[in-house]
């Protein structure tokens, strides 16, 4: 009789980044867990040891990433093919895709306890997923206080427990251990005494208008500013590159190496720009100012915002007030983030926990 396996069915790179710690704590625990990856998870998680080889699965699971809409509803026989692979006794996936919201309520009708991760700082995203995500899990894992109150208002009788965001500080830690001038050297970027603003790209449908927005309004800043953009992971970098030549500012601005972490990127920068990314909440921490730029700003909220750490603008002058701003204004510490954000610490080792509780109780 085989030990109780966990079985994780990802689609994000958010929900991914977020779990991987966990996975290594599970490894070091001797506990049994498997992953069935498909989109953006897949490319992160290509060769991880526990993912579920692809040789016996159903042939549309292996699609490509832009194949698999989120809104989509899928054929049962792919469903049941996930269900299958995962072979679990406890399920785990983001709350990013119908298809998990399928594969969970497949589950659950075979008495499979089943969780979700949110692994978002914004209520507009909570909002949201409820366009594709509608099967009730057994239990949500979420980040911040907040966003806890929020799924409990919003979804009466759920079971919710705050358990903080792993990926933010798996990235504190990552960061900690960049080089500024090695990240500088690498990019190939020079200063010339001016601060570098870093635009860190997103994806979406909303996304290109962001885009279009930060290059018209930076023909007006180059001259105070050293200008990067980092494409988002899940970016093929030609909407960025067609952008920057429609613009003419090809040979103005840099569009970092595709080699480059974001992690090195922010690093790199004294300000970071957004659009609608975790990569905004995630600069605060490890002490770098950040503005949202987005012409829609309505859409997106998360908690640098509602807070007042971190502007969101949508017209030139409210970016140029901003930028002063950030200019003459260091964010907080991060342990004073963490707390006035309702965000706990530990958070990997909390999730492990928690599966560990769980198992043994199968």
């Amino acid at each position: 009789m085989r030990k109780p396996r966990i079985g994780f069915f990802l689609y994000d790179a958010g929900e991914t980044g977020a779990l991987l710690p966990v996975f290594e704590l599970l490894t070091v625990r001797k506990i049994d867990y498997r992953i069935y990856a498909i989109t953006t998870a897949a490319k992160i998680l290509v060769d991880h040891p526990q993912r579920v080889a692809e040789t016996n699965v159903h042939p549309l699971l292996k699609r490509p990433a832009e194949s698999w809409p989120r809104e989509e509803v899928y054929d049962e026989a792919v469903v049941q093919e996930v269900c299958n692979a995962l072979d679990c006794d406890l399920f785990l996936t983001g709350m990013a895709s119908k298809i998990q919201s399928q594969v969970l309520a497949r589950l659950q009708s075979q008495k499979v306890p089943a969780w979700t991760i949110f692994e978002s700082f914004s209520e507009n995203y909570a909002h949201f997923t409820h366009a594709y995500f509608d099967a009730k899990p057994n239990l949500i894992l979420t980040t911040s206080l907040p966003i806890l109150d929020f799924f409990k208002s919003f979804r009466p009788g759920q079971s919710v427990e705050l358990v903080g965001q792993p990926s933010l500080e798996k990235w504190i830690q990552s960061a900690s251990q960049i080089s500024r001038a090695d990240v500088l050297k690498k990019s190939g970027v020079e200063l010339r005494d001016r601060p570098l603003l870093i635009y860190a790209g997103g994806y979406g449908p909303d996304f290109p208008e962001g885009l279009r927005l930060f290059l018209d309004f930076s023909r007006r800043l180059i001259e105070d500013f050293e200008i990067c953009v980092a494409a988002h992971p899940r970016s093929t970098r030609e909407l960025e590159q067609e952008s920057l030549k429609a613009f003419g500012l090809q040979d103005k601005i840099r569009l970092l190496p595709a080699d480059m972490t974001t992690a090195e990127a922010i690093v790199a920068a004294d300000i970071v720009m957004s659009h609608r990314s975790l990569v905004g909440m995630q600069a605060l921490f490890i002490g770098k100012p950040t503005v949202y730029l987005d012409p829609f700003p309505a859409r997106y909220k998360d908690l640098a915002i509602e807070l007042g750490w971190s502007p969101q603008v949508q017209t030139f002058d409210q970016l140029k007030a901003a930028l002063d701003r950030c200019l003459h204004q260091k964010p907080p510490p991060a342990s004073s983030l963490f707390e006035a954000a309702g965000i706990p610490t530990n958070s990997a080792q909390r999730i492990a926990d928690l599966i560990e509780l769980k198992i043994s109780m199968i």
